[in-house]
């Protein structure tokens, strides 16, 4: 009985556990977040901002915008270049949110969920914090991610003597620069409008510092605002219920091989030892008779037909750069390519270049063609010295020139 309880017990531990929260794919979200600057009279101000509908309607806080004269969101720099002008189509200073106009952007759609969220569910807050840049050397266009949950969903008002609202209280640290930036359910669904204004204000009034505390606009606002504008988007009315599904799943299995095992041990129990040995005994003669020898067929021998690449140039200081891939790694890799950037904690393939950017261009291969793409870095990425769009494929052949920042590699095919 104690070996079959043990069995029991190895069992159920090999169970296979899963998260019960996935996180989102923050590279895709990231193509759909983008910094505002806001130019006033007397200086620059920043924040965060999110794609609505193929209109290329970016939503944000009213107070990003406000007693601003000309209004832009970086799109890959933050330079003249890289800046595309921005108009605002509607804002409501009451409920401290704004929407912009941008011609010339091209950029997927959040999808925003109407659903109201749960105490203690999962979320994450996306945007452009400017104390992240303290420690860089360039003002970022890669947004930052913190996670959280939800504290509680209350009615107020960010303005005293004005209609109340749906407010989200969160523990997901936001810091100037993140607002209007988007809060977001495990689905990458659009939960809450971010604003960090208020909170600052109160704790300069009551001179303390507030820690844990951030609120957002819960989305209901900005959706009934949209629909009384007639501007188009993508409502989810659903609840986020991927990761429930996925848990239940892999308890009912945990429920079940349990009730296996206290079956098995009932029946262990109510059978005299002898016979149940017996029992045993037989059955296994009777399956060595039963099971007819099978000659193991010798594996086939894998046919290698990915063919590699190489990427070589010097960078500023005339040190060698050589990257090598082939095909495989690209279609293998979890974050759906290969980076390549500064830092060897967000890149595969790191260059230590001033000009490039922590994360600067992805490699990925489709349709039997290898292609780069610009992950909105600082300085661009090129193609035969032609600027590539944020997030927009290029192919690359053998004997083209990419240029990522001032450094530019020569693509050929690896003998």
């Amino acid at each position: 009985m104690n070996r079959l309880v043990k069995l029991v017990l190895l069992v159920l531990l090999a169970l296979p556990i899963t998260s019960l929260a996935d996180a989102p794919d923050f590279d895709q979200l990231d193509e759909s977040v983008v910094r505002i600057i806001t130019r006033k009279p007397d200086g620059i101000n920043t924040g965060t901002g999110f794609v609505i509908n193929d209109q290329q309607n970016v939503v944000t806080n009213y107070h990003v915008i406000e007693g601003g004269r000309q209004y832009f969101v970086a799109d890959g720099g933050v330079d003249q270049a890289h800046l595309k002008a921005a108009e605002v189509k509607w804002f409501s200073k009451e409920k401290d949110l704004a929407i912009l106009y941008v011609p010339d952007l091209q950029r997927p759609a959040l999808p925003l969920s109407s659903v109201e969220p749960s105490k203690g569910s999962q979320i994450h807050a996306i945007g452009f914090p400017g104390a992240a840049d303290l420690l860089t050397e360039e003002v970022s266009v890669e947004s930052s991610v913190t996670s959280g949950t939800i504290s509680r969903v209350i009615d107020a008002a960010w303005q005293e003597n004005t209609p109340l609202f749906r407010v989200v209280q969160h523990n997901s640290e936001i810091n100037g620069g993140n607002s209007g930036g988007p809060l977001v359910n495990m689905c990458g669904q659009v939960m809450g409008v971010n604003t960090i204004k208020t909170s600052l204000a109160f704790s300069i009034a009551r001179g303390e510092v507030i820690s844990g505390i951030f609120f957002a606009s819960h989305i209901s606002s900005l959706i009934e605002m949209l629909k009384a504008q007639q501007i188009p988007f993508n409502e989810v009315d659903a609840a986020c219920t991927e990761s429930d599904s996925a848990a239940v799943a892999y308890i009912g299995i945990a429920l079940i091989a349990l009730g296996v095992a206290i079956l098995a041990v009932v029946f262990s129990l109510s059978r005299p030892r002898q016979q149940l040995i017996h029992a045993i005994e037989t059955y296994s003669q009777r399956l060595r008779r039963s099971v007819k020898p099978v000659t193991p067929t010798p594996p086939k021998p894998k046919q290698t037909t990915s063919q590699g690449w190489v990427l070589s140039g010097v960078n500023k200081q005339g040190e060698a750069i050589r990257l090598t891939f082939d095909e495989a790694q690209l279609q293998e890799s979890s974050t759906r390519g290969l980076t390549i950037g500064r830092s060897s904690r967000l890149s595969e393939f790191v260059i230590k270049d001033d000009s490039i950017s922590r994360r600067h261009a992805r490699l990925s291969y489709a349709e039997n063609r290898l292609l780069v793409e610009d992950v909105n870095s600082l300085n661009g990425t090129k193609v035969d010295d032609v600027a590539l769009e944020p997030f927009k494929p290029k192919p690359l052949s053998s004997g083209t020139t990419l240029t990522v920042g001032e450094v530019k590699l020569s693509v050929a095919r690896a003998n």
